[in-house]
């Protein structure tokens, strides 16, 4: 499911909370055989979550498109988050969220908006990532 385009998603009976649900699903089980490495998103809507596991393995983002909005506003996120060349063409909310680990958006991209108001980061790794709006 994580690499069908959002376009396909109404061919194969999937709407975009499946999409946020199996996501959760798959980074907070124990079981961590799901890989994002190049998916398309149209939105991932994590806020108000705890996104926590008995693992600690990251939740490995590379080279995912988010179409629409990357929401993690007041969550708390337990586990390590790596994302080298993450795009992120929405907006990106980090608003009130706590990071407990570390996270990288190395070479990333955010065209749109990024608010990152009362965040609290263990670790932020931004080098190389690009915040100009196209």
């Amino acid at each position: 499911m994580f690499h069908l385009h959002p376009d396909s998603y109404e061919t194969h009976d999937i709407d975009e909370k499946d999409v946020t649900a199996d996501f959760i699903d798959a980074i907070t089980s124990d079981d961590r055989e799901s890989t994002f490495v190049g998916a398309t998103f149209d939105s991932l809507e994590l806020d108000h979550r705890v996104l926590d596991c008995a693992h600690n393995f990251p939740i490995e983002l590379h080279y995912v498109t988010v179409l629409n909005t990357l929401d993690l506003s007041d969550a708390i996120v337990s586990l390590p988050i790596q994302a080298p060349g993450i795009r992120v063409e929405g907006e990106l909310n980090l608003d009130d969220t706590i990071f407990e680990r570390d996270v990288s958006f190395f070479c990333a991209e955010f065209p749109g908006v990024v608010s990152a108001i009362d965040g609290r980061f263990e670790e932020a790794r931004f080098r190389g990532a690009d915040f100009r709006a196209d």
